[in-house]
């Protein structure tokens, strides 16, 4: 058979190793890396922030940086002696006195905060200008007023000082940016008169008489919670935290700061939560204030110590950025076995998870240094790493995917085998003590989540596939592996996509579909209940049933067997077609409204090279365009024998309709 291009998948989903964004959030946002503008990114962000918690600062320096009495004992006469010396007073008074526009206030903030931290002996942090540069090392075009860097992001010619008034040059990258501060100066606000608002740190009292959190607060009450109002200078402080997740490093949080006319509020945003304090005045509460800097700095900003943090960024031309960055390369990782230990050298990031809510999902190339007795042979091999943080109560991949291989090995289904992920090592890291303090103090309104590491066998995209034949295998084989862990297993995969169906070749050379990521995957059984508190899938794909309904229905075969259709339909079609690009610039129930249209006319044509494929294509679309009438028909009572079966849309969508279909020759 002639070799043909490839096809063309659409741009926002690359056949990748992993992604399984959630349905509205920002890691539903799949087209992302075209669509970055506020009016694209802010109706996702929203339902993010949807949910944000304002609590006091006095709780959120305890329950989110673990602040505590015996810490401020040590600490409080720095703070004071700190806040009475002359040079920090004239730098205050600087900024006290600084009118106008607010690019004004950016020198006199940087100075007094960078004094600050010298004087509390964090002089590894710097804040910098930064209004004035897009960060490097996304597709986003983003430029926080202020941000904190490492002193080693700063060089001989890119300092402090130097980025006053037009930024640094060359431009940080989103891995360099350890906080932010954005700054608003409304008409009506008046630095110089600005008052301390909500629950102030009384940090001069001592710990005996100070004022503690009532039990109440300790428990997370309702009454001491509030609701955050999402404008827009909140959905772009948001987008500032997006970036960082997906970009700078396996981080646990982000601690961002956002002022207004000289107040600052602290805000939280990890994998479960958005959480921000009360505002506090800068000037008539500046001990409370040199404490937040002091308690920012000691948490080490919500970055992880799983790996180490990425280098130092090369520098670019002041006029070119670049939209990706491997900021992993070359890190090591290793892990202890009882008798030895397995060593990684990380490189290039295959997927990201690009959202705030959600696992936040780093899918990395990694090569064996060095491998125990149970890898041997493996040494210098390619794998792969996943990294991830779902749900604690989510039963792991790891155990779905072994448990499926063995029941696989046992029996007479070998060929399966071929067909699943090979977990070549696994572990589940703890949460967090900051996740721990926020468990206890907001119970079930935040979800708790835990690391997980998978390292596996390597697998390869579709898109690295030219025969039509491959292809028409791969989707073979991916149904049957499918159906078998329906029928045997007793799983539901629950994330069909195009990154989520994936190959390998034989030793002859065979090419042989791969369903991978089992994130998501369930139980079949009475037992089986939602393990998280978000939608399943990876919302291009997902069933119209899914995307439709609130809380979404219990999850069928049938809904996965619709996504794979959708993956087929992805994968042969041209991704221009206007059917095929609404899918991944909607959500909910415009995007269901669209999938139901699209099965009311004739399916689409497969692009050139893959025209192999239009019996597959017209078979299923008839299938499920059939289902879908035969269920109105039944909603309105035109239908009643035989009695209506809602698992296979009335028997037109069903494991025997599908083989039937897949194994019609490609001709």
């Amino acid at each position: 058979m002639t070799t043909v291009k490839p096809p063309s998948t659409p741009p926002p989903l690359p056949a990748k190793l992993h992604s399984t964004p959630l349905s509205q959030g920002s890691s539903s946002h799949s087209s992302f890396e075209t669509e970055h503008t506020r009016e694209d990114y802010e109706p996702y962000l929203r339902h993010d922030l949807s949910n944000a918690q304002r609590i006091s600062l006095n709780d959120f320096l305890r329950q989110v940086c673990g602040f505590s009495d015996a810490w401020s004992t040590r600490r409080q006469t720095i703070w004071h002696n700190l806040a009475k010396s002359l040079p920090i007073t004239m730098k205050l008074s600087t900024f006290n006195n600084t009118t106008g526009l607010k690019p004004n206030l950016y020198p006199p903030f940087v100075a007094l905060a960078n004094a600050l931290l010298d004087g509390l002996g964090h002089t590894k942090f710097r804040f910098c200008r930064n209004d004035n540069k897009i960060i490097s090392g996304s597709h986003a075009s983003r430029k926080p007023d202020i941000v904190v860097v490492r002193d080693t992001a700063l060089t001989r010619n890119r300092t402090v000082e130097s980025c006053n008034p037009l930024g640094p040059t060359p431009a940080f990258w989103w891995h360099d940016i350890l906080s932010f501060n954005e700054v608003e100066v409304t008409e009506a606000g008046s630095r110089k008169k600005t008052q301390a608002s909500g629950d102030v740190l009384s940090v001069p009292a001592p710990p005996t008489s100070r004022k503690r959190s009532s039990s109440n607060t300790q428990s997370g009450s309702s009454s001491k919670r509030q609701k955050v109002s999402v404008t827009s200078k909140f959905t772009q402080c948001a987008s500032y935290a997006l970036e960082m997740l997906a970009h700078a490093g396996f981080r646990d949080s982000v601690l961002g700061m956002y002022t207004k006319d000289g107040k600052i509020q602290l805000i939280h945003y990890d994998h479960s939560a958005v959480i921000v304090s009360e505002f506090v005045s800068i000037s008539k509460d500046f001990e409370t204030f040199i404490c937040i800097l002091d308690v920012l700095a000691d948490v080490n900003w919500g970055i992880s110590n799983l790996i180490a943090p990425a280098t130092v960024s090369v520098p670019l031309p002041s006029d070119q950025r670049s939209p990706h960055c491997d900021f992993f390369s070359g890190a090591p990782l290793q892990f202890p076995f009882s008798n030895g230990e397995l060593r990684l050298i990380l490189g290039t990031i295959l997927f990201y998870q690009h959202g705030i809510i959600g696992r936040g999902s780093f899918v990395i190339e990694a090569t064996i240094s060095v491998a125990p007795p149970q890898l041997a042979g493996k040494e210098g091999s390619v794998c792969v790493v996943k990294l991830s943080r779902p749900a604690k109560k989510r039963l792991s991949e790891p155990t779905l995917i072994v448990k499926a291989r063995q029941l696989a090995s046992r029996q007479d289904w070998q060929w399966v085998l071929q067909h699943l992920p090979e977990i070549l090592y696994s572990t589940e890291l703890p949460s967090t003590p900051t996740q721990l303090r926020l468990v206890a103090f907001f119970k079930d309104a935040y979800e708790q989540r835990v690391v997980r590491v998978v390292v596996m066998a390597q697998l390869f995209p579709m898109s690295a596939l030219t025969d039509p034949a491959d292809l028409g295998t791969v989707f073979k084989d991916v149904f049957k592996c499918y159906r078998w862990l329906c029928e045997h297993a007793k799983l539901l995969h629950r994330d069909i996509s195009v990154a989520n169906i994936m190959f390998r070749r034989g030793s002859n050379g065979q090419v042989h579909g791969v369903l991978n990521d089992f994130d998501h995957a369930i139980r079949i059984g009475p037992e089986s209940t939602p393990s998280s508190r978000q939608r399943t899938g990876t919302a291009p794909y997902m069933a119209i049933d899914i995307l439709d309904a609130s809380p979404p229905p219990i999850h069928l075969y049938r809904h996965d067997l619709e996504s794979l259709y959708y993956v087929l339909v992805c994968t042969v079609c041209p991704s221009e077609d206007p059917s095929i690009k609404k899918w991944f610039n909607s959500g909910g129930s415009v995007m269901a409204d669209l999938k139901r249209a699209f099965f009311t006319k004739p399916h689409l044509t497969p692009q050139p090279g893959f025209q192999v494929f239009s019996k597959w294509m017209d078979a299923l679309h008839t299938a499920f365009g059939d289902g879908l009438v035969a269920r109105y028909n039944h909603s309105k009572g035109r239908l009643t024998d035989p009695p209506y079966d809602n698992e296979t849309l009335g028997g037109n969508v069903t494991f025997d309709a599908f083989s039937v279909i897949f194994e019609t020759d490609l001709v």
